[in-house]
């Protein structure tokens, strides 16, 4: 509902905060966190089985975000470029029909 209020053809009020450079930086990598973010919470239960919530969060949140970074900028960002789609399509061996 927020996001569609944001996105609205006059704007309306929250447009300006959902368009805030942090939030839509957070917008581009988000696929990426949510990938990222429960292999890093199992790891850190795993490795500490006692963590507090507080604990986890503070070091879960960061590592999850750095991770979807990374794995934004160095795979998923040049897969959906046109020379990646390129790639893809060769490696399985799919040509487009022209």
């Amino acid at each position: 509902v927020l996001v569609a209020a944001g996105a609205s053809a006059r704007g309306g009020l929250l447009r300006p905060v959902l368009e805030a450079p942090p939030l839509e930086w957070l917008g581009r990598i988000s696929y990426s966190v949510y990938l990222w973010h429960v292999p890093i919470i199992a790891e850190l239960i795993r490795a500490e089985p006692d963590i507090t919530t507080a604990k986890k969060a503070a070091i879960g949140i960061p590592a999850s975000l750095l991770a979807g970074w990374l794995s934004y900028v160095a795979i998923e960002r040049p897969l959906l470029s046109s020379a990646g789609r390129a790639r893809i399509r060769a490696f399985f061996g799919v040509h487009r029909r022209r």
